[in-house]
């Protein structure tokens, strides 16, 4: 069974993992190994939504908000996995976090 995933993690280590070299499978998809592609250090915290009708702040469940330091090597791509905590996390959509494009910020949800 995977740890308990804290509230908001700071310095956990993450692994990007997703198919190196992908295939074609000859019916319009594609195959491959997985592997891992890239490991960083980085922040996450569940996902805040809008607020309810007492103004509390609503936290999406089985979603995080992940920022981490962007890598050249590797740039997330929506789709593949996170490794955190002994769980997966797929990745949704990322962003820059600044102009010179140096922190990004993704959004993931747990499998």
């Amino acid at each position: 069974m995977a740890k308990a995933k804290p509230l908001t993690s700071y310095n956990q280590p993450i692994a990007f993992k997703g198919v190196a070299n992908p295939q074609p499978d000859g019916h319009g998809g594609q195959i491959g190994t997985v592997t891992t592609l890239a490991e960083r250090v980085a922040s996450i915290e569940p996902y805040r939504g809008g607020r309810d009708e007492t103004g509390a702040r609503l936290t999406l469940k089985r979603q995080y908000v992940i920022e981490c330091w962007h890598d050249p090597a590797y740039l997330p791509v929506a789709g593949h996995t996170i490794d955190w905590l002994g769980g997966e996390l797929t990745i949704n959509e990322w962003t820059y976090l600044d102009n010179s494009r140096t922190k990004i910020r993704l959004i993931a949800t747990e499998v």
